[in-house]
């Protein structure tokens, strides 16, 4: 098959190995921007693999109703032990992407989320305190640490209804951190060659599950959970009647799963459908959110001038009673300055730092006017889109939150278009309120409740496959002292 004859790295029109390289060596998320700096719209990057970085195409690739399918790269995401039917993040199949969907939209949807809400308050209330005992003696603090302590708490209160420890324990519970960031490392690398992800995976389910920390640990969790729904009742059948209150996604998830009626089983067993939904709530939903709010810090506390106009938001809506000890959802929904300064934060550092690869279907597609072949690969990195100057202007690379107050209507359509921070499309990040959750809650109150300041004013960060910051380093005082 000939595929085009478009600009790149010499290298990469023979081998996957140029990318390989350039994704081992951390920072793919800056060599892209810097690839479509030099060659253009289109470019390169393997050979059968291009990067776009265009809005028409964006639209095409991932717009609802599209037949491009995920990329092969995709598959060894795909989690071994039984439990793959449930991972909707590696399903390439569009209808049965759909289907499992479905089951799960009413789980994930905001109106359940906020149900969820006085899990993330306990969190925010244990956060804050650790926070204050550090103001006492006077240490400098990464934050990047303590909120991904945050965001491992949170979704264990919300999937469990405790959290994991991590915040109280200031340590990385059972190396679940250290775990998770060794498996994106080595995962990320091995997508690139589709040819070895059967032995990959094979190798994986021959393990010991013992071995596992991430799946023992669920395991672990999920056996509580039943233990205590089933406590004191004969019959469990009357499991429904048993869900926490308020509730959590691992109760909700064995009510449901233990119906045969329910329309959430799809044909899984119980089992399959709660270790593998729970897992995926662990292993999505921790780095995404702690990569946000790090960055969200450091680029308020990056600029006075917003921070500034952020505090006074904040202190007007508190003084008015428009703000409880911790805002809920719906109060930070009305401040536009708070919500214009989270998009932006989205905009400048987004959690993924890889294009979104995806297939072109039957019959090929042109896009920018070239034709590419059915089978090829091609995404749009959300590095790349974020930087676009069509789009967000000569001042791209600048964090300003303004910009989403001040853009005409057509152009604020425009922009959200192309902000592409959760996926687009139909393939969206379904936990994506869970993230907006967290993030819309615990930045505001820290902000009322501390003065931080920056020790470094530069936020390094490694890309395997998240983009994650670190040594976020700050001091910290409780505010007005």
């Amino acid at each position: 098959m000939k595929y085009p004859d478009a600009p790149g790295p010499l290298l990469a029109r023979f081998t996957n190995m140029w990318q390989t390289y350039k994704m081992a060596k951390g920072n793919f998320h800056h060599d892209n921007i810097k690839m479509h700096d030099e060659y253009g719209k289109i470019v390169r990057t393997g050979p059968d693999s291009y990067s776009i970085n265009d809005l028409a195409a964006a639209k095409i690739i991932y717009g609802h109703g599209t037949r491009f399918t995920k990329s092969d790269w995709y598959r060894v995401w795909d989690v071994p032990f039984d439990i793959h039917d449930v991972n909707l993040f590696a399903q390439q199949n569009i209808e049965q992407h759909a289907t499992a969907r479905r089951r799960y939209a009413n789980l994930y949807a905001m109106s359940t989320l906020v149900g969820y809400e006085p899990h993330v308050n306990d969190c925010i209330q244990v956060l804050c305190t650790e926070l204050a005992d550090c103001c006492k003696t006077g240490e400098n603090l990464d934050m990047g640490r303590w909120f991904q302590y945050y965001a491992f708490d949170v979704i264990g209160s919300i999937t469990f209804s405790r959290p994991f420890g991590f915040m109280k324990s200031k340590t990385d519970v059972h190396g679940l951190i250290a775990a998770l960031g060794n498996t994106l490392e080595v995962f990320q690398l091995v997508g690139m060659f589709p040819a070895i992800i059967p032995i990959h995976t094979w190798l994986m389910s021959a393990m010991s599950k013992s071995s596992n920390k991430l799946l023992v640990f669920a395991n672990t969790c999920i056996n509580e959970a039943k233990k205590n729904l089933l406590h004191g009742i004969d019959d469990e059948s009357e499991i429904l009647k048993q869900v926490q209150t308020p509730p959590d996604f691992c109760s909700k998830l064995l009510a449901m799963a233990d119906n045969p009626d329910s329309k959430i089983r799809g044909g899984l067993a119980p089992d399959q459908l709660v270790i593998g939904s729970c897992l995926a709530n662990i292993f999505a939903g921790s780095d995404t959110t702690s990569i946000t709010l790090t960055a969200t810090l450091f680029e308020i506390l990056a600029r006075p001038e917003v921070l500034v106009k952020l505090r006074a938001e904040l202190d007007e809506a508190s003084t008015h009673g428009q703000l409880s000890d911790p805002p809920t959802f719906q109060e930070t929904q009305r401040l536009a300055y708070l919500q214009a300064t989270l998009k932006e934060a989205l905009r400048i550092h987004p959690a993924t730092g890889l294009p979104l690869w995806r297939q072109v279907p039957s019959g090929g597609v042109t896009l920018c006017g070239t034709y590419f072949p059915p089978g090829t690969n091609v995404g749009v990195n959300s590095w790349v889109a974020h930087q676009n100057q069509e789009i967000w202007g000569s001042d791209a690379h600048t964090f300003r939150p303004e910009r989403w107050i001040d853009a005409p209507e057509e152009k604020l359509r425009e922009m959200n278009a192309f902000f592409m921070p959760f996926g687009l499309g139909s393939r969206t990040c379904i936990g994506k309120n869970i993230s907006l959750l967290e993030i819309s809650k615990v930045i505001p109150h820290l902000i009322r409740k501390f003065d931080l300041s920056l020790e470094n004013h530069t936020l390094p960060a490694r890309c395997a496959w998240f983009v994650k910051p670190h040594n976020c380093m700050v001091s910290i005082r409780m505010r007005g002292q």
